[in-house]
């Protein structure tokens, strides 16, 4: 992690075309203090990024690490009338994440609608505020159109919308369950019978960074904004630590080199709340 101190000139743009917003922004950049290691040799930004602990810390591979902590936290579920399902119900890491996040944002947090909640492995998570206001239709609108024809954009983007709108972190939960996946099948080789969808995510969930700054700057600049910006940072990382190949040379890599108007927006996005070393060393340039 690093600590760049170098200032970034910003330019006001027009706005997507079926939007009234323009994207604009001051430097708001986080920055970073010496990592702590943490699971799978992923590293935590710790400047003031607070994560939540339960349960056991052995550093097990992904699926044993979700399934043990699936037992762990039940019984707290249980005595809280907190609903759940047991790890068999979900069978995978992917799938498995999507139940911790779940019952860690009702066990812990405020519930769905109002918190997100997005498992870290071996028992570290954080929480984050939904931002009032924002939804998944205009983090969509700032997407490329080189991925709106995907797949993964389709499903989690487009049709989940019409459950998810008014929870827009969704997307970063998907990106937390790809990437627990994708740590689980590229770096401890198991099976979790998922595709390679961190790379896609990372594009998705800066989207959402950009909507959140140009529809909500009262979130955007308080204390849980800081927070949302260091949780898009570390799931960058982690996506980085996953897929370092396709995170370089795949879409996320555009966002550095295309000459795209929305590729542009979002690498403006970057440059206005993060360094650019840090930029450098997971968009590659």
């Amino acid at each position: 992690m690093i600590n760049d101190k170098n200032e970034v000139a910003l330019a006001v743009l027009s706005s997507p075309g079926d939007m009234n917003s323009q994207v604009v922004g001051g430097d708001s950049r986080v920055t970073f203090s010496n990592p702590a290691a943490s699971q799978n040799n992923v590293n935590y930004p710790t400047s003031g990024l607070k994560l939540g602990h339960f349960g056991s810390k052995d550093n097990a591979d992904p699926y044993n690490d979700v399934r043990k902590h699936f037992d762990e936290i039940i019984p707290e579920a249980q005595r809280n009338g907190v609903p759940y399902f047991p790890f068999s119900t979900y069978g995978d890491v992917h799938e498995g994440t999507h139940g911790l996040n779940a019952i860690i944002r009702n066990l812990y947090g405020q519930g769905t609608g109002t918190d997100n909640a997005f498992y870290l492995l071996d028992g570290n998570y954080v929480i984050v505020k939904e931002p009032p206001g924002v939804t998944m239709t205009q983090a969509a609108g700032y997407v490329p159109s080189d991925m709106t024809g995907l797949t993964s954009y389709q499903t989690y983007l487009i049709s989940q919308s019409g459950s998810w709108n008014n929870q827009p972190l969704n997307i970063m939960d998907e990106f937390t369950a790809y990437t627990n996946s994708e740590i689980y099948k590229n770096k401890w080789g198991g099976n979790d019978n998922v595709v390679n969808n961190a790379p896609d995510f990372t594009v998705y969930s800066t989207a959402l960074g950009l909507a959140i700054e140009q529809n909500n700057p009262q979130y955007w600049n308080s204390e849980e904004g800081t927070k949302f910006k260091q949780v898009l940072a570390l799931s960058i990382e982690r996506a980085n630590y996953a897929n370092p190949g396709s995170m370089k040379s795949g879409y996320p890599s555009n966002i550095m080199t295309s000459q795209d108007q929305k590729y542009v927006w979002l690498k403006q996005f970057l440059q206005r709340n993060y360094p650019e070393s840090w930029i450098r060393q997971n968009f590659g340039q």
